[in-house]
């Protein structure tokens, strides 16, 4: 019995020793995408792959392209992949083998991406160590199309040799190869290390934490080169704002074992300059979206062509019947955001005439000529929407877009209220001297901050710019909505009483005031509105009202008429500040309002 709970001790260890190892045992992604040159080097020998990523991880491979038992030939494809094989009866590809018997962990996952020329009909099967991997999904349908590749993933837990075959035994056609991944574990690697954010686009320098497993030092680089132990050492960088940056690290633990090679790419778009770019369009492609934020949608003009795909350009048809314009393209922004300015490219199969309107407008003019691949471009634009035009007639009329880049600028909206004022503040700095209203008829938009208070009326202070998080005072036409544009950064206003809301106004305020029908009145307990700016004084002054002061104005925001001397209870105040006795004839300032006295 002593023996048996001893073995079930043992076992229980043995356990707990193997789950503490596997935690730590790294992942890996394997990932290599082909060239026409490495297939056909495969035919003949086994060849050595390395990931498109880390240079360190190399696997070697073995490949087979064979029409019945002859090799086929290979061609450089398209974005299906490597064309292997041909639509003849006697080079099309029937079978295809890929295998590699270098992995030693544990495999989880198998993503291939390639496929058939249109109207194949085939499979794609995963083996590992002979055995079906995948389950349900070891076979496959392949995808057979024009232009497009099928994706094909597999997942399971396995060890061993890993076999890809795609087969087409009825159909003569050619198959494509573009890509394989593979994750898997192992037990004797060092675990990449990992970033946080991990890639993508930054707005401005960002600081990039690099972490690794307890007891590994992090080595990286910033130029996109293999970083090696000679490389800087460190567990965080700063990414500048600019350009693109490539990091890349390896973790290197207390026994010299060095991991695999991370790697993330950071790309700086400056807030006040942004831009999308689409430059291959597949079937189907003729509307939609550049990448994130700009949309495009192709349109046939009066009663001509519906727009096509070919050459991989969205084609807009030349003018049919009796309107004055063929196909045309809308590019739009989504809220929050203005284009301002545009380019696209044309393949080189056809010339033709173009223009361009903004914001829905359809009032065409006589147009410029645009070549076989050339280019056309507008900048200074402010608009949410740009629609090009093809004018041309005839045969060769036709305009072939093969890419579109979009240049716009994130922007914010303000509407000013009845008095002529409103407040604002945002998340972003904001550029307030390229402000522009929606009333063509409107005052310009003047910003300020208030940076001092007499207990009667407020100083401002007439800025540019602001940065982030910076309470404003705006000036501008009654009714109108202006939009500001944001930008990258703003310089400091230096000391300002208007702050950014929300704030919640406690009980008993004596310091919080907001704008109401042109004055700053003393608030009422609650939260603000966020988006709004509230005024806080340094120490109460016993005012529930403050006027704005209007470069001694006599006309404007609380404005009353009084015949004879003082007429009411209150303090009376010269436009300086100072406090009156006995006021006479003239200008004052009395319970936060101007008062005449005649």
């Amino acid at each position: 019995m002593k023996q048996q709970n001893l073995l079930t001790k043992m076992l229980l260890l043995f356990a707990l020793v193997v789950g503490s190892v596997s935690s730590v045992w790294a992942q890996e992604v394997y990932t290599h995408t082909f060239t026409k040159t490495e297939l056909e080097n495969l035919l003949t020998s086994d060849q050595e792959l390395t990931d498109d990523n880390d240079e360190t991880l190399s696997f070697k491979w073995s490949f087979t392209a064979k029409h019945d038992n002859s090799n086929v030939t290979m061609n450089n494809g398209d974005s299906r992949g490597i064309q292997v094989g041909s639509g003849t009866t006697t080079n099309s590809c029937r079978t295809l083998t890929l295998s590699t018997s270098g992995i030693s962990g544990n495999i989880s996952k198998i993503v291939v991406v390639g496929g058939l020329a249109r109207s194949g009909a085939g499979t794609i099967n995963a083996k590992i160590n002979d055995y079906d991997f995948g389950g349900s999904n070891a076979t496959q349908g392949l995808v057979a199309s024009g232009s497009e590749a099928g994706t094909y993933t597999f997942e399971g837990n396995a060890t061993g040799t890993v076999l890809i075959t795609m087969s087409q035994p009825t159909t003569n056609k050619a198959m494509y190869l573009k890509s394989i991944e593979i994750t898997y574990t192992d037990a004797s690697a060092v675990e990449k290390p990992t970033f946080s954010p991990a890639g993508g686009t930054i707005y401005e320098a960002t600081n990039v934490t690099i972490s690794a497993a307890t007891g590994c030092t992090i080595y990286y680089t910033t130029d996109g080169s293999t970083p090696t132990q000679a490389s800087a050492t460190g567990t965080s960088v700063v990414i500048p704002a600019s350009g693109t940056t490539v990091l890349k690290a390896i973790a290197v633990d207390g026994s010299n074992k060095v991991s695999g090679v991370a790697t993330a790419e950071y790309t700086y778009k400056n807030p006040a300059l942004l831009y999308e770019t689409k430059s291959s369009f597949s079937s189907g492609e003729t509307s939609g979206k550049l990448e994130d934020l700009i949309k495009y949608t192709s349109y046939q003009g009066g009663a001509g062509t519906a727009p096509g795909i070919y050459n991989n350009g969205i084609r807009l048809y030349q003018i049919s019947g009796s309107n004055n314009y063929g196909g045309y393209i809308t590019l739009s922004a989504d809220d929050g955001y203005r284009i301002t300015g545009f380019s696209i490219k044309t393949t080189n199969t056809y010339s033709t005439t173009v223009d361009y309107t903004v914001d829905g407008s359809t009032s065409i003019g006589e147009g410029e000529i645009l070549g076989k691949n050339s280019e056309y471009s507008k900048d200074g634009l402010f608009n949410k929407s740009v629609s090009i035009y093809n004018l041309g007639t005839g045969s060769n009329g036709r305009l072939e877009i093969a890419s579109i880049t979009v240049f716009y600028i994130q922007v914010t909206s303000a509407n000013i209220a009845s008095s002529g004022y409103s407040t604002l503040s945002n998340d972003n700095a904001l550029d307030f001297a390229n402000a522009v209203a929606d009333d063509d008829e409107a005052d310009a938009l003047v910003a300020y901050i208030i940076p001092s208070n007499d207990g009667v009326k407020l100083t401002k202070t007439e800025v540019t710019e602001a940065p982030a998080g910076t309470g404003i005072l705006l000036k501008g036409t009654a009714g109108v909505t202006y939009t500001i544009p944001v930008k990258a950064n703003a310089t400091a206003v230096g000391t300002n009483l208007l702050k950014a809301g929300p704030v919640t106004v406690p009980d008993g305020n004596e310091t919080i005031y907001l704008l109401k029908s042109g004055q700053f009145h003393l608030a009422s307990a609650g939260t603000t509105s966020a988006g709004k700016a509230y005024l806080e004084l340094p120490a109460a002054v016993g005012a529930p009202a403050l006027s704005i002061d209007n470069d001694d104005e006599t006309t404007g925001i609380g404005m009353t008429t009084v015949n004879g001397q003082q007429t009411t209870d209150g303090v009376y105040y010269d436009l300086s500040g100072r406090r009156v006795a006995q006021p006479t004839k003239g200008l004052y300032i009395v319970n936060g309002k101007k008062i005449v006295i005649k």
